[in-house]
């Protein structure tokens, strides 16, 4: 996120919007209050269903009753975050 935000500061700075030193600058900013890169866990993905398989799943997953299949099918079509399939899945069972 901070990749995101140091250019967008910069580039107001640079056009006058804004004046003194970007919060989201890591060096006299940034590095005080978080931890080190070093430091900070890796994160675990799930593993992938390989490409190839997915056609099998998805017949049994059509094969499942509830809605809870028809939200996980939402995610799977639409690359949906969690959160976007659980607000489907509550439209849908409302």
């Amino acid at each position: 996120m901070r990749g995101r935000i140091e250019p967008v500061l910069h580039a107001a700075a640079r056009r006058g919007f804004r004046r003194g030193p970007t919060p989201a600058e890591w060096n006299g900013g940034l590095a005080q209050i978080l931890p080190a890169h070093a430091r900070v866990q890796k994160v675990a993905h799930h593993a992938a269903l390989p490409f190839d398989e997915t056609p099998t799943f998805l017949d049994a997953l059509r094969g499942r009753p509830g809605m809870a299949a028809r939200a996980l099918e939402f995610a799977i079509f639409t690359a949906a975050r969690t959160g976007s399939a659980n607000s489907y899945y509550r439209l849908c069972s409302a």
